[in-house]
């Protein structure tokens, strides 16, 4: 019986019209998602001229996919919006992961990119050899600039005046002695645990100058320290003095002993010592580890100040900066100072001077700090002079 029903309801449903024209809507909906989802064609053969022409229709799945894409190459995202890539690739660490991702044609992009400024650099040189600048001309500049700036000399502090001549101003004798402590007596106020002598002259009837430095250990320590000798010897100029010899001599120890010649006429400063000898270029106003303390009776100390000093091992741009004004107190009385300190690194060690204003500045205390935290202190303890 439900057969039957359900048969009678589907031929009324057939025989409505409108019914009829969505069932076939529904099919040719059907046939075309065929087509479409299983890729599936329409194959028309040749149909040859005839009386009864006969279309016949069939579907074939083809061999392979059919490629839908257009002819024309669309341009990719990343060129055509710029700003979401540079915004997505924040986080890129290197331009090499960058150009990793890049598509083809920005590659091709970056490469013209190049080609560009590689000619654009070869445009520039032509231009400047058409007027007049050859490739020698270049290179000869380059060396000139790099033999600037390895003969680069450090700026001459600015006196108010030009530097002082030899005469009956600046002393022509000058013999110093010296308490000599460490900072273990400096700081437990004890007695000094040697001597120094240093003494400047100016040789007799000429324009040339000598200063002889010795550092003695008394007590126990002079059994097992020797004594520490400097020498200095040039030429006194109207900028002041001009080394052309300095000797740096600890005992009878040969590898502690340094040499270095000056000369002046050729630039060269030669330094020798058991170990090495080498040459280097002299820059002008270059002193030595003695005469640099005395230069200060010729050109007086300034707020700050480079020199260009040697120790007989190296040669090196010092920089000293004013410190203050600082009185003094020693065994010839209270003394008015200028207290200058070379500005060095934590490596290298510090050296300090006070410089007597009344008696042209020459060294009344110096001091050294090596890069160990251990002081040399010398105090000044006699005072001769010429004068």
């Amino acid at each position: 019986m439900w057969n039957r029903h359900a048969l009678g309801r589907i031929s009324l449903i057939l025989r409505n019209t409108a019914f009829r024209r969505i069932a076939i809507a529904l099919g040719f909906s059907v046939i075309l998602h065929a087509l479409v989802i299983g890729q599936f064609y329409l194959a028309v053969p040749d149909v040859k001229k005839d009386d009864n022409q006969v279309i016949v229709a069939q579907l074939v799945k083809p061999e392979s996919p059919i490629n839908s894409s257009p002819a024309v190459v669309a341009v990719p995202k990343e060129m055509a919006q710029p700003k979401k890539l540079v915004k997505h690739n924040k986080s890129v660490s290197s331009k090499k992961q960058e150009a990793a991702r890049l598509p083809a044609p920005l590659e091709k992009m970056d490469t013209v990119r190049t080609e560009v400024v590689q000619q654009s650099t070869e445009i520039t040189a032509a231009r400047a050899d058409g007027n007049g600048v050859s490739e020698g001309d270049v290179a000869s500049s380059d060396q000139d600039l790099a033999s600037k700036a390895a003969n680069q000399t450090p700026p001459e502090p600015s006196v108010g005046g030009d530097a002082l001549s030899s005469n009956q101003a600046v002393f022509k004798y000058v013999e110093m002695h010296f308490a000599v402590f460490t900072d273990k007596e400096l700081a437990s106020g004890g007695s000094s645990v040697g001597d120094a002598v240093i003494v400047y002259e100016q040789l007799p009837e000429t324009s040339q100058y000598k200063i002889k430095s010795t550092v003695h250990a008394k007590g126990l320590a002079s059994l097992f320290i020797p004594d520490l000798l400097q020498i200095s010897q040039g030429n006194v100029t109207n900028k002041g003095l001009q080394p052309t010899y300095y000797l740096y001599q600890f005992g009878d120890k040969k590898n502690k002993t340094y040499e270095a010649n000056f000369d002046w006429q050729a630039g060269q400063l030669h330094l020798h010592n058991i170990k090495v000898d080498k040459s280097l270029t002299l820059a002008e106003g270059t002193q030595d580890l003695l005469s640099f303390m005395y230069q200060f009776m010729f050109v007086q100390p300034l707020q700050t100040m480079q020199l260009s000093v040697t120790n007989g091992k190296k040669l090196g741009i010092y920089t000293y900066v004013f410190e203050g004004e600082e009185a003094l107190e020693s065994k010839i009385g209270a003394l008015k100072t200028i207290h200058l300190a070379r500005a060095s690194s934590e490596s290298e060690k510090k050296t300090e001077l006070w410089l007597a204003i009344d008696y042209q500045y020459v060294p009344v205390k110096i001091r050294e700090t090596d890069k160990d935290g251990k002081v040399y202190e010398l105090l000044v303890t006699s005072l001769k002079t010429n004068q």
